[in-house]
């Protein structure tokens, strides 16, 4: 008969195996996450990376669009659908990282599968080198030998100058725009920069947004749906920030809107496209800047105010030669954002269905005040993808950002 004695002896030595069993597993935690913290029960990790930040970013690549009859859970669809639940704990890990509170940001974006970075970025002879920034990034997918990141990346610069916010929603769709949101981030020294993980159209089942049905927005469009984290990062910081940020919102189009908006800016010119001598009418170089707001149709009442960011872009593209430039309700009617969610956001309009309007609204959802805060800007092909077209674009921007604001 075994006594009380070798009882209690047998559950010490249990006690001891299960406390060793969870130093390792802590251990191994610590060293697959990060180089410098060792997680433990009460704490995730933040990781700690160095190397060439602009580097970093470039090489991320982006998930493709699939066919409207693509089964959900088909392994090309990465994009995923997150819960209200979620999309909350997401939305507390952005304002954490604005408070400056890391610690709590990690432990909010653990809970929903993000992680917190701090890159420290060790290139040599940039206007950004030695800068530290923090990332809220979503988990590494592999896919077809490339790593991407589906609900996006979302960036912060803790040292900024300037209260600005470069946002890029499309960054497969509209081709080469993650590239100038790149430059104007670290270039322009602002506050954060917001990017899309995939496709627009890397999910199969339509929003239930204005327009949805004849644009074919999808869930996975972030400029089109409530329950994204693209549209849950700028709602959080627009709640935590109010008036004291800007947003710079860039998109692209093609052909047919080229001809579109080149007769609506210059409609006296027997040329179809702008006509500098410097640009051919094959790859001509327009841009269409829209503060998003319609509230009357009348461009003489909802024409942008004078001295608004939206004359300071403009200003700063004329001033290079090579751009033609139109201004949303000034010079044209097309292309102004007035249904992208993040714009009406900031324009004053509910992000919750329950409310009318609100952001996805068939109509009324325009904004109900002009703020002038959020910045849409359409973009001809040809600036985009040209390494000369996205320089200029770049140093336009940037420019266009220090003039505003110093």
């Amino acid at each position: 008969m075994k006594t009380i004695s070798n009882y209690l002896r047998g559950f010490l030595v249990l006690c001891l195996f299960a406390v060793s069993v969870v130093a390792l597993a802590e251990t191994f935690k610590g060293t697959t996450w990060s180089n410098h913290q060792s997680k433990t029960v009460q704490q995730a990790p933040i990781i700690h990376l160095y190397g060439d930040i602009e580097d970093y970013l470039v090489d991320i690549t982006y998930a493709d669009s699939v066919v409207d009859t693509t089964p959900v859970n088909d392994p090309s669809v990465l994009w995923h659908e997150r819960s209200d639940a979620e999309l909350i704990i997401f939305m507390q890990a952005i304002t954490a990282l604005y408070s400056g509170n890391y610690q709590q940001a990690a432990n909010k974006a653990d809970d929903i599968g993000f992680q917190v970075i701090r890159y420290t970025d060790t290139s040599n002879g940039k206007s950004f080198s030695g800068k530290i920034y923090y990332l809220l990034q979503d988990t590494a997918v592999n896919w077809n030998a490339e790593t991407l990141y589906p609900e996006g990346i979302f960036i912060f610069d803790p040292a900024a100058s300037y209260p600005v916010i470069v946002q890029i929603p499309h960054p497969r769709f509209d081709s080469k725009t993650n590239l100038q949101g790149i430059g104007i981030f670290l270039e322009g020294n602002i506050s954060g920069f917001f990017l899309a993980g995939v496709h627009r159209r890397n999910y199969p089942v339509l929003t239930s947004c204005k327009n949805a049905a004849s644009s074919d927005y999808r869930k996975s469009d972030g400029a089109h749906n409530i329950e994204h984290t693209f549209q849950a990062a700028h709602v959080a910081t627009q709640d935590y920030w109010g008036d004291n940020i800007y947003y710079l919102q860039l998109h692209g189009f093609g052909s047919s809107s080229y001809n579109t908006l080149a007769n609506q800016c210059y409609p006296n010119t027997n040329d179809t496209r702008p006509d500098d001598p410097q640009i051919s009418e094959d790859d001509g170089w327009l841009i269409n800047i829209s503060d998003t707001w319609r509230a009357t149709g009348d461009p003489m009442v909802d024409e942008p105010p004078n001295g608004s960011f939206v004359y300071a872009i403009s200003d700063a593209f004329d001033a290079t030669g090579l751009v033609k430039t139109c201004v949303y309700n000034r010079d044209t009617s097309a292309l102004g954002g007035t249904v992208n969610t993040q714009a009406r956001y900031t324009n004053g309009v509910s992000n919750n269905r329950n409310d009318t309007p609100h952001v996805c609204s068939d109509s009324g959802g325009f904004g109900v005040v002009h703020t002038d805060h959020f910045i849409h800007v359409e973009q001809s092909y040809y600036l985009r993808n040209t390494s000369n077209g996205r320089d200029t674009s770049i140093q336009a921007y940037t420019t266009a950002i220090s003039n505003f604001f110093d």
